[in-house]
């Protein structure tokens, strides 16, 4: 048995698992991964990873009777660090009770990542996207200023983390300019990202970007070939190809040492055209260490969120997410995180109380794929509504349809969420499989040196 990843600290700090006596079986939260004569086991919950030869992955596969007396060293491994837990034991039970005291001994209250919404205008038009209906706001000047002083009230001092959103964030560059320009004439330290369509950079605002608003790091959408891409964003008074623009865009990015994520949108009216524009990205950019790029299942109507997919529907747009994803890491354009053992304490912005989303009238939103009417305070009253705050942010549950999910740990506390995949277990699980296999790389990576 080799340990790849030891528990997290946050379990450790909760104490490991107590020997006592009874039988014990394995976590239901073990994902094991086979590779050539090994097995690997990454435990959602605590967080630890594994390595077993076939004849260690035969006993751990067993249902044991422990005496505390007299345990072989093994099993008494296994139990301490959770990969076997008391065979009576409800693990979902315990682990959202776990999870709940974990997240009340976090008493830091000061906020260091912000989500800011310039605006929800948009140069495109995309029929999908979950904004179409909102009605055009921009932050004003005043704001603005409001939002600076918000951050700087509620910063402990580290640095404060960005992300421009929007509509289109480059809708609205004075108020990144002017919010960027105050946090740097008051001392604050900060780093950004931004969401964009990638349409209407140009060499001036790439320039700001790296010098004043101390962007490392876009993402943009790019919707299928040039054809299929340009009917879908729409775009409202392009000149030329806004795909041929937006590929100028993004060597221009590039060159100017911005990391670039590309996201594919793909559903299954635009599939032949995403099997076309892959090849076409990597050949494009072929060695471009600075770039990213990975597929995402998106559906005509997600701006209810609600899947109207059949299970074969389904099913088939899973086989193609792992197919391009392959391929994407075949060529080294799919950067896969690793697998670590940071206790997952949040999902996403949404659930995470060191973190706000700002609307561009300066309100408080659950979620950037929300409404304003979803809110629960502004930066000029503070939170107004707690009780959905911490519905949100705090609660641990596991709605009807995840009871007993083996993976859920990677997805909870968070359980508000109203996006939906009708194949969430398989995308996951796929998921956690690459970033174990990148894990066990880097670990070889490191041993060898």
């Amino acid at each position: 048995m080799e340990s790849i990843l030891s528990i997290s600290k946050a379990v450790v700090m909760l104490g490991k698992q107590r020997l006592i006596a009874g039988d014990y079986r394995p976590s239901v939260y073990n994902l094991v991964v086979p590779h050539e004569e090994h097995y690997f086991v990454y435990n959602l919950f605590a967080r630890g990873m594994l390595r077993l030869t076939a004849e260690e992955y035969a006993l751990f596969q067993a249902t044991i009777t422990v005496d505390p007396s007299d345990i072989d060293p093994f099993y008494s491994f296994l139990i301490e660090n959770y990969f076997f837990v008391p065979s009576h034991q409800d693990e979902q039970k315990t682990y959202l009770e776990m999870n709940d005291l974990i997240h009340l001994m976090d008493h830091n209250p000061y906020i260091q990542a912000y989500t800011v919404l310039t605006t929800t205008a948009c140069n495109a038009r995309c029929f999908y996207c979950f904004e179409q209906d909102f009605v055009p706001v921009s932050m004003t000047k005043e704001t603005a200023h409001q939002l600076v002083d918000y951050m700087i009230d509620h910063s402990d001092g580290r640095r404060i983390h960005i992300h421009w959103f929007g509509g289109e964030p480059l809708c609205n560059v004075p108020v990144i300019d002017q919010i960027t320009t105050e946090l740097q004439e008051r001392g604050v330290d900060f780093i950004s990202n931004m969401t964009s369509n990638g349409y209407a950079f140009t060499p001036d605002i790439v320039a700001r970007m790296k010098d004043k608003w101390k962007i490392n790091f876009v993402q943009i959408t790019l919707d299928g070939m040039e054809e299929e891409h340009n009917r879908r964003k729409n775009f409202k008074a392009a000149t030329g190809s806004p795909f041929l623009r937006t590929m100028e865009n993004i060597h221009m990015l590039l060159k100017a040492d911005v990391l670039v994520s590309i996201r594919i949108n793909f559903d299954p009216n635009n599939i032949d055209s995403v099997k076309e524009l892959l090849p076409y990205l990597v050949n494009e950019f072929s060695g471009e260490k600075k770039l990213m790029i990975y597929v995402a299942k998106i559906f005509e109507d997600c701006g209810t969120w609600k899947s109207g997919r059949t299970s074969d529907q389904s099913i088939m747009m899973h086989q193609l997410y792992e197919e391009f994803t392959q391929y994407l890491t075949d060529h080294k354009f799919a950067r896969t995180k690793p697998a670590d053992n940071a206790y997952k304490y949040y999902y996403c912005g949404a659930n995470n109380s060191h973190h706000r989303t700002i609307g561009p009238d300066g309100k408080f939103l659950l979620c950037h794929n929300l409404s304003a009417e979803e809110g629960y305070g502004s930066i000029f009253e503070g939170i107004t509504d707690r009780e959905l705050f911490e519905r949100w942010v705090v609660k641990s549950n596991a709605p009807e349809r995840c009871n007993g999910c083996p993976l859920l740990p990677e997805c909870t506390s968070f359980h508000m969420c109203p996006s939906t995949d009708n194949n969430c277990v398989e995308t996951v699980r796929h998921g956690l499989q690459l970033r174990i296999m990148e894990c066990y790389r880097r670990y070889l990576k490191y041993q060898n040196h």
